[in-house]
């Protein structure tokens, strides 16, 4: 079976104004939100000092960490920081957020401290069972 398909020239047009305009309201949004936490990025990050303030302290070693380990990641890391500091900001105040509210529920603040290993018993296979296994994955059913 075989479609006819054609673009003609209004709906390429179309096509195009359209995909304009959606990417210069995505455009206009990124900036919208990028200027309101420019202004309450000094607020957000009081907030996450007072909220965990290792989390901040623990962004800041890691920085001077990729500067001692890797100079020119370091240094790129600390220009998006400078640049995108009302981005860091939120980032900062979410997570410390996130520490807080564990803390809070009575749990650390890694989820991953509370694993229960359960109890396990080795079974020895003898070399028989383990020649048919190999026969089988390889694909020699016999």
């Amino acid at each position: 079976m075989r479609h006819n398909f054609e673009l003609k020239t209004p709906q390429i047009i179309f096509g195009l104004v359209l995909f304009i305009l959606l990417f210069t309201s995505l455009y206009f949004v990124a900036i919208s939100i990028f200027r309101i936490l420019a202004w309450l990025s000094p607020a957000l990050l009081i907030a996450a000092l007072i909220l965990d303030y290792k989390t901040v302290l623990n962004y800041g070693k890691w920085l001077i960490e990729m500067f001692k380990t890797k100079l020119p990641y370091g240094i790129f890391l600390l220009l998006l920081t400078v640049l995108g500091y009302p981005l860091v900001a939120g980032y900062l105040f979410f997570r410390a957020l996130l520490t807080f509210q564990y803390k809070k529920n009575g749990k650390s603040s890694h989820p991953n401290n509370t694993i229960e290993y359960i109890d396990y018993e080795e079974i020895e296979e003898d070399k028989e069972q383990q020649k048919s296994y190999k026969n089988i994955r390889s694909g020699n059913n016999q």
